[in-house]
C-alpha cells in the first residue's frame, strides 16, 4: 500500500508543475474589404484580445491582412508571409499561432503544408472559433479536419462563383470589377441605393467613337494611335494605363464586347477545350449601355482580324501580314518568327524575340537579313519547286488519310472516358495506385496519338487548297507570281516549305546575295500518314488501354486497396 500511495503522490505532483507561460502571435484576415473599413479584422482583434486575457498569453505580435483573399495561391499575403519568415528565422521566438479561424490563417494546400512544417517544429496553431489547440493529440486531429474542410469550402466558393459569372454573361449582365474599362466608370451599388452599373465617361467615349470612324474610314491603327499620342493635336488622349496608345492596346478596346452594350460567351469549343465560336449577349437591365452598334463593332473586329476579345498576345497576332515572309521565316537561335524592320534605311527581317534579351543571354548577334534578298531567293525556290510538280506529289501523299471528323469524335470519347474514370476514382478514393497510374498514363498516351493524328491530317487537309486554283499551278505562277495577292503567295510558299531558318551571319559588314544564300536553310514539306511507333509493352494505342483496364481489374486482387489522396 505504501507503494501505491508513492506513485499517487508522484502524479500529483507532476501535474501540479507548474508550465510555461504560452508566447503567442495574432494573424487576422478579411477576404473582402475594398472599401478599407476594417469592420472584420476589427472584430477580430477584439476577440483574440479577450482570449489572450483570459489564458495569460505573452503578446508577440499581430499581423493582420485585410482585403486579401487565403485561397488563391498566385495573392501574395504580405503579413502572413512575414509571420513565417520571422518564425522560422527566429526573429519572433513564439510557441503559439492564434487565429480566430483555421480559414483566416489559410484556405489552399500549399499554406496547410506550411504550417504543418511549423508544427512540427513545435509552434502550434489555436483556432478561437472551434476552440481547436494543435498542442494536444485531439487538437492535431480535429485540425486535419477543419483544415480540409476549409479548403473544400473555398474550393466550392470558387465555383459558385464561376458558374455565377457564366450565368450572368448569359443573360447580358456584366461583372463588376474594381479595375475600370475604358470608356466607362463603375458605380457600385450601395445598401438601399440601386443596382450596380456603368457609366459612361463622355470624353473617353467620343476617342472611341472618332477612333472607329477613322478605322472603318481605311486609316491604319498606327496612324491613330500616333494622332492620339500627339499632345498637340485635336485628338490628344492619355490612356488608363501606360504612357501612351499602342497597337494592342488600341485593338483591346475597340473590339471588347462591352463597348457595344454586349457580354461575350462561348458556345463551341476545339477537341483541345480552346472556344472556337462565340456569341454576343446584349444588355437589357440598363447596366451596361453601348458606346457603338454591334454591327460597327463586328466591322472593326474583322478589321483587326479577330472573331472575339479572346485573341492571341503579340503584335503579329489577329493581323493580316503587310510582307511576304512576316513570320514565316525563323531565328535560328530562338526559333521565333522575323518581321520587316527598318535599319539604316534598309528593309530587313529581324528576330524580336532576340532582341528583347539582354545582350549577355544572347547566343551571339541578333539574326536579320534583307527582306529584298530574302522574298526574292524563297519565291525562286518556291517557284521552282512547283514546276518540278511537288505540290502534286504533296496532294497525293494528302488523299487517304483518316477524316478529322472521325479522329476528333475519337479523341472526344477517349476524354469523356478518361473523365469518367477519374470522377469514379474522386468519388470513391478506393483503388490500388499502380493500377490507376497505369489507367491513366495509357489513356493519355491513346489520347495524344490521336492529336498526333489529328494534327497530321489538318495539315493535309491545307494542301487541297492547291488543288482548286483553275489550270495549271506551275503556268499561274510563272505568269502571275509577282502580281498575285500576296496572302496566295503567303500559302504557296507554306505549301512548300516547312520551315525558313534563317542563321547567323558569319562575316562582318555587308555580304553578297551569294554569302547571304548560304545563312538560309530551306526545309521541304512533305505530307504522309504518320506511323505511330508505339512504346515497348503497348502493341497499339487501343491495345495498350484495354490492357490498363484489364490490369485495373487485376490488380484489386493482386495489391490491398488503398485511400488515393
Amino acid at each position: 500500500m505504501p507503494k501505491a500511495h508513492g506513485v499517487k503522490s508522484q502524479r500529483q505532483d507532476r501535474s501540479a508543475r507548474p508550465t510555461r507561460i504560452a508566447r503567442a502571435v495574432k494573424y487576422r484576415r478579411a477576404s473582402k474589404d475594398p472599401e478599407g473599413r476594417g469592420s472584420s479584422v476589427q472584430t477580430q482583434a477584439t476577440e483574440l484580445e479577450r482570449i489572450f486575457v483570459k489564458e495569460g498569453w505573452h503578446d508577440c505580435g499581430d499581423y493582420c491582412d485585410n482585403n486579401l483573399s487565403g485561397s488563391k495561391t498566385t495573392v501574395v499575403r504580405p503579413e502572413f508571409e512575414r509571420m513565417l519568415r520571422e518564425i522560422q528565422s527566429g526573429a519572433a521566438d513564439v510557441d503559439l499561432i492564434v487565429a480566430y479561424d483555421i480559414s483566416r490563417l489559410f484556405r489552399n494546400r500549399r499554406d496547410k503544408l506550411r504550417l504543418e512544417a511549423l508544427i512540427e517544429q513545435g509552434v502550434h496553431l489555436y483556432d478561437l472559433r472551434y476552440n481547436i489547440d494543435t498542442r494536444d493529440k485531439v487538437g492535431r486531429i480535429v485540425f486535419g479536419f477543419m483544415a480540409e474542410w476549409a479548403i473544400d469550402r473555398a474550393e466550392e466558393i470558387s465555383e459558385y462563383q464561376v458558374a455565377a459569372a457564366r450565368r450572368r454573361r448569359q443573360e447580358g449582365r456584366p461583372s463588376f470589377s474594381v479595375r475600370e474599362a475604358y470608356g466607362y466608370a463603375i458605380h457600385l451599388a450601395s445598401s438601399g441605393n440601386g443596382a450596380s452599373r456603368y457609366e459612361i465617361v463622355q470624353h473617353e467615349a467620343e476617342m472611341i467613337c472618332w477612333a472607329r470612324d477613322e478605322l472603318l474610314a481605311g486609316a491604319s491603327y498606327n496612324s491613330i494611335c500616333k494622332a492620339l499620342n500627339d499632345q498637340t493635336g485635336p485628338h490628344y488622349r492619355k490612356p488608363r494605363r501606360g504612357k501612351m496608345w499602342r497597337p494592342s492596346n488600341l485593338k483591346a478596346v475597340l473590339t471588347a464586347a462591352r463597348i457595344a452594350g454586349c457580354t461575350e460567351i462561348a458556345t463551341a469549343w476545339d477537341f483541345e477545350g480552346n472556344p472556337t465560336d462565340f456569341e454576343l449577349v446584349p444588355n437589357r437591365d440598363g447596366s451596361l449601355p453601348a458606346i457603338i452598334t454591334i454591327d460597327e463593332l463586328l466591322r472593326i473586329r474583322e478589321v483587326f482580324k479577330v472573331s472575339s476579345l479572346r485573341f492571341e498576345n503579340g503584335s503579329n497576332k489577329g493581323r493580316t501580314p503587310l510582307h511576304l515572309l512576316s513570320g514565316l521565316a525563323r531565328c535560328f537561335y530562338c526559333d521565333g518568327p522575323m518581321y520587316k524592320q527598318q535599319s539604316g534605311g534598309i528593309e530587313i527581317y529581324l528576330c524580336f524575340d532576340c532582341g528583347r534579351l539582354p545582350r549577355g543571354e544572347r547566343a551571339g548577334v541578333v539574326i536579320s537579313i534583307s527582306k529584298r534578298f530574302l522574298d526574292e531567293f524563297v519565291s525562286g525556290a518556291t517557284i521552282e519547286r512547283i514546276r518540278s510538280g511537288a505540290i502534286a506529289d504533296i496532294i497525293n501523299h494528302a488523299v487517304g488519310l483518316p477524316g478529322i471528323d472521325s479522329l476528333a469524335s475519337a479523341i472526344n470519347s477517349e476524354e469523356a472516358r478518361l473523365r469518367e474514370f477519374l470522377e469514379l476514382t474522386a468519388e470513391n478514393k478506393v483503388i490500388s495506385p499502380r493500377a490507376f497510374i497505369a489507367f491513366t498514363e495509357n489513356a493519355e498516351r491513346v489520347i495524344a496519338d490521336l492529336r498526333a493524328q489529328m494534327h497530321s491530317a489538318i495539315e493535309s487537309s491545307v494542301t487541297a487548297t492547291a488543288a482548286l486554283l483553275p489550270g495549271d499551278i506551275a503556268e499561274i505562277v510563272d505568269a502571275h507570281w509577282e502580281s498575285a495577292d500576296l496572302e496566295w503567295r503567303r500559302r504557296l510558299i507554306e505549301l512548300c516549305w516547312e520551315r525558313i531558318i534563317i542563321h547567323p551571319s558569319t562575316r562582318l559588314g555587308r555580304s553578297s546575295d551569294a554569302q547571304k544564300v548560304e545563312r538560309v536553310e530551306l526545309v521541304p514539306r512533305g505530307y504522309g500518314r504518320p506511323e505511330l511507333k508505339p512504346e515497348r509493352g503497348h502493341e497499339t494505342p487501343a491495345a495498350g488501354l484495354d490492357q490498363a483496364i484489364c490490369d485495373l481489374d487485376a490488380a484489386e486482387h493482386v495489391e490491398a486497396a488503398v485511400p488515393l489522396r
